[in-house]
């Protein structure tokens, strides 16, 4: 434990509840809630710095689906930054494929807030669906474009709720949250511990004071988000404004062969993928991205890809892979 890092950052967390209450006397609904949804801001961004914005709006998927508006929105604005509406201080459109976490911010918890804010969060961040990416990781050779929904949390000022109410309710329902602070002397701070991408069940992290949940609270999404920042990889953003996906490396309209060529590669049958390799209608890298995307998730299948990729014509695609698999 390093105290400096500490002291400071609960003094911090200390200043953002004083201005929670700070804000009492505002009197307009409206200007009240941005208010101390900014606030919830101010807890992740020391953190993370200009890697990470804050907004507030809407997540969007490709495919049609839009989340409700969430109160705030982390995302890596290297990846895709936010569509503003309305101005640059209007809500704004968050492709999913940006998205780092949704925080559902409330100033007093009730039973209805909780539950409505639960079905928020699942949605925005397990209802949309990312597409396709093209991601080169730190040690040079392709990874999987999608790995891991963003964050879902809740972040609340105070409770109505008896703390066993609370629980029971976040027992029900722990497939939709992954971290849930509530301040004041009924609540506690909750994350979802996951092990092997099943859920082996809440963790109470602390019942401690305001604001060592608050602190506990940044450093579990800030933990999680770095994870999630190295298995991401920039969306096709051509899928959101046209009826046509485009595969980044190559520029080449995805087509049912291609769908047909990237399902039959995961079985380990590369026919497809090879014909439309050698009929021109695929790029060595293209060839080169689905097979590496398999070989990292079953390294059983690096055994079966070099025999079907044996002829000279696909001799560069091979070499790459033969490197790239000596780097691991």
């Amino acid at each position: 434990m390093h105290n400096l890092i500490r002291d400071y950052m609960l003094a911090h967390m200390a200043g953002v509840i004083a201005k929670y209450h700070g804000t009492d006397k505002i009197t307009q609904m409206p200007q009240k809630g941005a208010a101390r949804e900014a606030l919830a801001a101010t807890i992740i961004e020391p953190w993370f710095g200009p890697s990470l914005r804050v907004g507030t709006g809407f997540a969007i998927d490709s495919y049609g689906n839009t989340s409700p508006q969430c109160d705030t929105v982390l995302y890596w604005p290297d990846v895709q930054p936010s569509i503003a509406m309305g101005g640059i201080s209007g809500p704004g459109l968050f492709p999913i494929e940006s998205v780092a976490s949704i925080i559902e911010v409330k100033s007093t918890l009730t039973k209805t807030d909780l539950i409505g804010a639960l079905d928020n969060v699942n949605y925005g961040c397990h209802g949309l669906k990312m597409k396709s990416g093209s991601l080169i990781d730190e040690r040079g050779y392709q990874a999987p474009h999608v790995a891991g929904d963003p964050y879902a949390c809740i972040l609340a000022f105070k409770s109505v709720l008896a703390r066993d109410t609370l629980e029971d309710i976040l027992l029900q329902s722990t497939d939709k949250w992954d971290a849930v602070c509530v301040l004041g002397e009924n609540g506690g701070l909750y994350a979802r511990e996951k092990v092997a991408r099943k859920i082996a069940g809440p963790l109470v992290v602390s019942h401690d004071t305001d604001e060592e949940r608050l602190l506990a609270f940044s450093v579990t999404q800030r933990d999680s988000i770095q994870h999630l920042k190295h298995r991401r990889g920039i969306p096709s953003l051509a899928s959101y404004v046209t009826d046509t996906d485009y595969e980044i490396d190559g520029g080449r309209p995805l087509c049912p062969e291609w769908e047909k060529a990237h399902t039959d590669a995961g079985s380990g049958d590369l026919g497809g993928a090879k014909k439309l390799f050698t009929d021109g209608k695929m790029t060595p890298q293209a060839l080169f991205n689905i097979v590496i995307l398999y070989v990292r998730a079953d390294p059983d299948y690096a055994k079966r890809f070099e025999d079907q990729l044996a002829g000279t014509e696909f001799q560069t695609v091979r070499e790459a892979l033969l490197k790239s698999l000596a780097r691991q």
